[in-house]
């Protein structure tokens, strides 16, 4: 069995493909924002929506993992103010 330290290259190799992976993620989440004004998680929840229209909302917080509870900090943001005027 090897050494601890000689594993480290090759975890070093793995830690730095998984943040690769996370910086990729980010930076396309990050221009889907942009060019379409909604977050990635928004667009999801949308494009689930399109696929079931008729599920309920418990039905598509077990798909999305979400709660479907609120907390009180969650409406207090900026991106919720538009919730508010609606």
């Amino acid at each position: 069995m090897a050494k601890p330290k000689d594993r480290e290259p090759e975890l070093a190799r793995a830690l730095n493909a998984v943040r690769r992976l996370v910086r990729g993620l980010r930076s396309a989440a990050e221009a889907v924002e942009r060019e379409l004004s909604v977050s990635a998680a928004q667009l999801f929840v949308l494009r689930e929506l399109d696929q079931v229209p008729d599920q309920s909302v418990k039905d598509l917080a077990a798909v999305t993992m979400t709660t479907t509870g609120c907390r009180s900090a969650d409406h207090e943001g900026p991106r919720y103010s538009y919730a508010r005027r609606l």
